[in-house]
């Protein structure tokens, strides 16, 4: 009943490995669109940190000092210059709030997909023990049928010695009254 039991072991082990495999795949293309993620977050980061520290010096900057960028005199186009960069800066600031959400969200899927894989090694991880229980099963049931078989010919052969010996009627009322 055991070994009947046991026979789609294989069958599910071959689908949870199959399973595994998938896990391992979409847990990959998760990591790699994480790190695509984490590169660009750090890039407009980098930029924000970059353009704020930009601004604030242009702020202190008096009319006559000159342009960072086209290294002329400031005069009236300092609030162009401020206001480019307060421009820039808002929509790196929308950048960096939808790459961190998509970074959080994916660090979450990552997570996710290797408890998933945990658990999917573990499955397979039993059902291997279970089949290598199933395979000790089957040499134990093997065993058993090979002693089985060896006791009936024994049981034969003395049946067989027993009758040269003599006749085996037993008369339990004669036994009785004796």
């Amino acid at each position: 009943t055991k070994i009947e039991a046991g026979s789609g072991l294989a069958d599910a082990l071959l689908k949870k490995q199959s399973i595994l495999t998938q896990l391992e795949e979409s847990k990959s293309l998760l990591e790699a669109n994480l790190t695509d993620i984490t590169r660009d977050h750090t890039r407009n980061t980098s930029s924000l940190k970059q353009k704020v520290e930009r601004k604030a010096k242009i702020e202190k900057m008096d009319a006559t000092a000159p342009c960072e960028e086209c290294e002329r005199e400031l005069h009236d186009h300092k609030p162009f210059l401020l206001e480019k960069y307060a421009k820039e800066i808002a929509e790196l600031e929308i950048l960096c709030e939808k790459t961190s959400g998509r970074k959080a969200e994916l660090e979450e899927k990552v997570s996710e997909k290797k408890v998933s894989i945990r658990n999917t090694e573990n499955e397979i991880n039993e059902l291997k023990l279970k089949i290598s229980g199933l395979a000790r099963d089957k040499e134990d049931h093997a065993t058993l049928e090979k002693e089985m078989a060896s006791t009936k010919e024994k049981i034969a052969k003395s049946e067989t010695e027993l009758g040269l010996v003599g006749p085996h009627d037993f008369d339990e009322t004669e036994f009785v009254r004796l």
